[in-house]
């Protein structure tokens, strides 16, 4: 198998995920710290911390995710397959980054804003609508990839205009 085609099975698995709220047969088993005589300690190693400002991620997962999907979602042309795996992918992409967006990083304002209980809800928000955009890309649902790619939209524009109206953007160039 070519790595492009194993690329598409492991984003087809990712899909499936998503379609099955995360039951995929073959899960990773959870990952045990080790201990210093190297048995597995019975406590799960603690989570990673976000060692980056929650800005990056926005910039650099968020932004470079969610414009193909806007973009893809008021076209109005036809996708190819491609272009729903790219969507699906992207989809994927934001799912992960709504829940590290609510770890604390290290930029000025990120322990403010993970403590703020309306920052977590429009987290919530952005991760349910990036999950119905997954599983409309994944069903090749132009009308529902559209209504939630708008869900995606507003959770972003109202999160920005409480937080930060700097974050306010336009799509890249």
């Amino acid at each position: 198998m070519s790595i492009s085609g194993t690329f598409r099975q492991m984003c087809a698995v990712a899909l499936t995920a998503l379609l099955c709220g995360g039951n995929v047969a073959g899960a990773a088993p959870p990952i045990h710290s080790q201990s210093g005589s190297g048995e597995t300690a019975s406590q799960p190693a603690s989570p990673l911390k976000l060692r980056l400002p929650i800005l990056a991620v926005m910039t650099g997962v968020i932004n470079r995710a969610s414009y193909p999907i806007f973009e893809a979602a008021t076209s109005g042309r036809d996708l190819h397959d491609d272009e729903w795996l790219g969507i699906g992918q992207n989809a994927i992409d934001l799912v992960g980054a709504a829940s590290l967006i609510t770890l604390p990083g290290t930029g000025q304002a990120d322990a403010a804003w993970v403590a703020d209980p309306n920052w977590l809800k429009l987290s919530a928000d952005m991760q349910t609508a990036s999950i119905a955009v997954g599983l409309a890309a994944a069903n090749k649902d132009r009308a529902a990839m559209t209504e939630s790619a708008s869900r995606l939209a507003q959770s972003c524009q109202s999160c920005h205009i409480q937080f930060s109206a700097r974050l306010l953007t336009a799509p890249p160039n």
